[in-house]
C-alpha cells in the first residue's frame, strides 16, 4: 500500500537518519552538522505560484485521499485550532473517521486542553461521530514509575521517545508509540502545522523547524505532508500580513487569533491558546536542589502536580535528564536543559515570490537572525 506520509529525514555527512537523537550522536562523533530535509515532493513544487484550488478544496482532497488509501483512519485530537480544522474537514465532507484519540497525561490540571476543549468539542459533534470510536488515553501513576525507573535506554531512544521533547508528561509514549497502532494499513493523523513565512531582503519564504512539526514515520501531519496545502496556507498568511500595520514582527506572531484566521481557522468557539515560556526567566519548579524547567503551561502544571503527590518520580525524571545530557555530550538542548527539548533545525526555505529553494546557510551566512519566527 502506498504511504501518503513521504519521509522527512536528517542527514549527517551524507548519511541518512530518521531519528534525530541518533543523528545528533553521529554528528558529535564526526563533528559534522545535522541537516533536516522535507519530503521529496517539496522540491518539485513551485511555491512562487499560489495554488488555484482553495484551502477548503485542498483539505477535502487530502481527507478523501487518506480515507481511500488506508483501511483505518485515526485522528489525534487536542481541541486546538489545527486538529479541530482536520476534524471539521472530515465531518463537513462526510468522510468517516474510525477513531479519535485524545491524549491525557494523567497529571491533574495539565490535561486542561483535553478536559476543557477537546472533549466538549467532541460532544458538540456527537451526532456526526456516532460511528467513530472515541478513546481517551491516560497513563496511570504506576506507568510513570515503571517508565522512569528504567531510565534512558537504547530502545527508548531508537523508538523516538526523546527526539523532540523530553517532557515529564507521558501523554505520547503511552499511545503514539504503541506498536499495535503502527502498521501500513492505519493512518495516524495529527494536525501539524501552521505555516511560517519570513522576509529576506525583498523576497518571502516559507520553511519548517523540525521540533514544531515533530515528523514521525508512522504519523501523517495533515497540513505539512502536502506541499500544495503548505503553499496555499503560506500565501494566505502573506496576503493578510500585507494588509495590516505593525511595529515589529513579533506583534504578528504573538497574535494567535490573527495567525489562525489568516489560514482558515475561523472558529467562533473558544480554543486553547499556546503559552510558551522558552527563554523566560523563573520558568522552573524546584525539587531537591534541582530546577525542572517547563516549556508550556501544561508542563508547569504537570511538574507541580507530581511534586505535591509523587515527588520521587521527579528524582527519577532528574536522572533521565542527566542520562540524556550524557547521550548527547551536553549538546543540542535548549538552554542546555533536556526538559526544554532539542534545538530546532531548519528545513530548506521555499521562496513565495520567485522559484527558488535556499538553505539557511545560504540565506543567513552569518547565522539566522530574524523576528519572523513564531516563538510558539
Amino acid at each position: 500500500m502506498n504511504n501518503i506520509n513521504d519521509q522527512w529525514w536528517y542527514e549527517v555527512n551524507g548519511q541518512r537518519f530518521d531519528n534525530k537523537l541518533i543523528a545528533i550522536k553521529n554528528s558529535n562523533e564526526k563533528t559534522q552538522p545535522v541537516h533536516f530535509h522535507c519530503p521529496k515532493n517539496y522540491y518539485t513544487q513551485d511555491f512562487s505560484k499560489k495554488p488555484t484550488d482553495t484551502l477548503d478544496v485542498l483539505l477535502k482532497q487530502q481527507a478523501q485521499k487518506i480515507r481511500d488509501t488506508y483501511k483505518t483512519v485515526r485522528l489525534y485530537f487536542s481541541g486546538g485550532s489545527d486538529s479541530y480544522l482536520v476534524l471539521k474537514t472530515f465531518i463537513d465532507n462526510k468522510i468517516p473517521i474510525d477513531e479519535i484519540i485524545c491524549l491525557k497525561s494523567g497529571l491533574g490540571e495539565s490535561d486542561f486542553e483535553i478536559t476543557d476543549y477537546a472533549i466538549p468539542l467532541l460532544h458538540k459533534h456527537k451526532e456526526s461521530l456516532r460511528q467513530t470510536k472515541i478513546t481517551i488515553s491516560e497513563p496511570s501513576i504506576k506507568d510513570y514509575y515503571d517508565y522512569y525507573h528504567t531510565g534512558v535506554t537504547d530502545k527508548k531512544i531508537e523508538i523516538g521517545y526523546f527526539t523532540y521533547h523530553s517532557y515529564l508528561r507521558l501523554h505520547q509514549q503511552h499511545e503514539i508509540w504503541n506498536e499495535q497502532n503502527i502498521n501500513s494499513e492505519t493512518a495516524n493523523i495529527r494536525g501539524f502545522d501552521k505555516p511560517k513565512v519570513i522576509k529576506v531582503d525583498e523576497d518571502w519564504y516559507t520553511y519548517f523547524v523540525d521540533v514544531e512539526i515533530e515528523p514521525m514515520s508512522h504519523m501523517i501531519n495533515f497540513f505539512s505532508v502536502d506541499p500544495i496545502i503548505q503553499s496555499q496556507q503560506a500565501h494566505m498568511l502573506l496576503e493578510k500580513i500585507h494588509t495590516i500595520n505593525y511595529e515589529k514582527d513579533t506583534d504578528i506572531w504573538n497574535n494567535q487569533k490573527f495567525w489562525n484566521e489568516s489560514i482558515g481557522r475561523n472558529f467562533t468557539n473558544d480554543l486553547p491558546l499556546k503559552n510558551i515560556f522558552l527563554g523566560a526567566e523563573n520558568n522552573f519548579v524546584n525539587h531537591n536542589n534541582n530546577q525542572f524547567y517547563y516549556y508550556n503551561t501544561k508542563e508547569k502544571f504537570a511538574l507541580e502536580h507530581v511534586k505535591s503527590r509523587s515527588s520521587d518520580i521527579l528524582d527519577m525524571y532528574a536522572h533521565s535528564l542527566d542520562e540524556l545530557n550524557q547521550y548527547t555530550t551536553n549538546t543540542w538542548w535548549n538552554n542546555n536543559k533536556p526538559e526544554l527539548g532539542t534545538i530546532g533545525i531548519f528545513s530548506e526555505f521555499f521562496c513565495l515570490t520567485k522559484k527558488s529553494v535556499k538553505t539557511v546557510d545560504e540565506l543567513y551566512p552569518g547565522g539566522f537572525k530574524s523576528q519572523w519566527n513564531s516563538g510558539f
